[in-house]
């Protein structure tokens, strides 16, 4: 079986590091955007076992990531520091699998993505 792979999609540099550096760790093999266009580019031509994304990007945000991962059966966690009520609402509407408050600790946002994919 080959290594389980993740999408992290984050307009913030030092973010998507830290992100791919903790799944890394744990035994991932991981992709960057660093927008939701990018993202959902990405998707086109890999196969993924979960995609971590940022709500708030440029070009395109986590709800089209979202909807863009549900529609291939991926799991998707969302992340964000400014949720609302409507947008967990929304995104939980959406098929998102999970939605964290930023700022997540790295061990902590490795640890979700565990649990949703398992070797």
């Amino acid at each position: 079986m080959g290594k389980r792979r993740v999408l992290v999609a984050d307009d913030e540099a030092a973010i998507r590091l830290l992100f791919k550096m903790a799944l890394e760790r744990r035994g991932f093999d991981v992709d960057v955007a660093a927008d939701g266009r990018e993202a959902i580019e990405k998707l086109g031509g890999h196969a993924y076992d979960a995609i971590v994304s940022d709500m708030a990007m440029p070009v395109a945000d986590g709800l089209d990531v979202l909807a863009a991962g549900v529609a291939k059966g991926i799991p998707v966690i969302i992340c964000s520091g400014y949720q609302t009520d409507d947008s967990r609402a929304r995104a939980r509407a959406m098929g998102a699998a999970m939605m964290l408050d930023k700022p997540i600790a790295p061990t902590l946002l490795a640890e979700a993505v565990e649990s949703l994919v398992r070797p």
